[in-house]
């Protein structure tokens, strides 16, 4: 059994590595096209027909015939059919029409064409700049290490906490607050070079995490991304920049003036914080986890629960699934917030 874990270690290093993929790392970086070529790859024009296809399995394929590295965020269901049929249209363009046919978000975020809900897109190069600002001030040794860029890519069942503990160790970096990411398991990616800022926020983000930097920069601190962060991009759609705003009353759900919407579920065994992010995904809630608050109350969102409703509003499907694990939610429209039952 030792020697077993012992290989399974080394598996997933080179997993978040290159070594999945069976390519050195000069044959991974050259497989994407970055920097000036990306731009003209973009505007070249590309025909697409797609019928009923799988996301993943279409950006996939679009991906490798472009040279052009893409990642779908966690969030959105990669099984979902696409329709698509486009002549002669920019490759830029196919990306935002693929995307608002979907009701996602898209961003290039450097080298990489980023899908996810739109809330992330619209902020995630936001974050990127916070932090890349934050580096550039810190000592020079440590400034360096955040912003050299390399490859990044991982196998097929890699966790994100691994990803980001292999991200923080192999750059002898402290990484607090990696109980804030929920387990979870995640498709292969091969991704061009990023610096290690945009690794890192590449995988936080997708758990609506950033992170703060110690005064030496050597200890990076996982954080909920505040709510008053909103992103404005210059005219070439490249520069973000930070703009706080005033909150915003969330628009109502549809329905949520007739007729409530049931439903039925049966759950076995299930840790309690997945399940939740994948209840607000489906029923189109914005779910907003207090996790400082649920880990000070002793809470794990890990914790497995089982429940069984049948013809169940949304607020008792969230009271189902909150309660047993000592949660408590409060709903306004589609904002979802949890914290620890009081």
């Amino acid at each position: 059994m030792a020697r077993l874990n012992i290989r399974f270690t080394a598996w997933l290093a080179a997993a978040i590595g290159f070594g999945s993929f069976g390519l050195s790392p000069a044959e991974a970086m050259a497989a994407w096209l970055t920097g000036t070529a990306l731009q003209r790859r973009l505007a070249e024009p590309v025909d697409i027909s797609w019928p009923a296809n799988p996301l993943r399995e279409s950006l996939q394929r679009l991906s490798q015939a472009q040279q052009v590295a893409v990642l779908l965020d966690r969030r959105v269901d990669p099984g979902r059919k696409v329709q698509l049929k486009v002549s002669r249209a920019p490759l830029r363009d196919v990306f935002a029409e693929l995307a608002s046919r979907q009701q996602m978000g898209f961003c290039l975020f450097g080298p990489v064409a980023y899908f996810g809900p739109p809330s992330a897109a619209a902020r995630i190069r936001t974050l990127s700049a916070q932090r890349t600002q934050e580096s550039r001030r810190l000592p020079p040794a440590a400034g360096r290490t955040l912003l050299q860029p390399k490859a990044l890519a991982w196998a097929d069942l890699a966790t994100p906490r691994d990803i980001l503990a292999h991200l923080a160790q192999q750059n002898g970096l402290t990484l607090d607050g990696l109980n804030r990411v929920p387990h979870d398991l995640w498709a292969a990616a091969d991704l061009p070079p990023l610096t290690l800022v945009d690794r890192l926020t590449l995988v936080a983000a997708q758990f609506d995490l950033t992170f703060s930097l110690s005064a030496d920069g050597r200890t990076v601190t996982l954080l909920p991304i505040p709510e008053d962060l909103a992103a404005e991009d210059d005219a070439d759609g490249e520069s973000p920049t930070v703009k706080p705003r005033r909150p915003v009353a969330p628009p109502e759900r549809p329905g949520t003036g007739g007729e409530k919407r049931v439903h039925t579920l049966r759950i076995e065994k299930k840790p309690v914080g997945p399940v939740l992010q994948e209840l607000a995904k489906r029923l189109g809630f914005d779910l907003r986890l207090d996790q400082e608050a649920i880990a000070a109350a002793g809470i794990s969102l890990d914790q497995l629960i089982s429940l069984q409703v049948q013809k169940a509003t949304d607020d008792e499907l969230l009271r189902a699934v909150t309660r047993p694990a000592g949660l408590e939610f409060r709903r306004q429209g589609n904002v979802v917030e949890v914290g620890p039952a009081k």
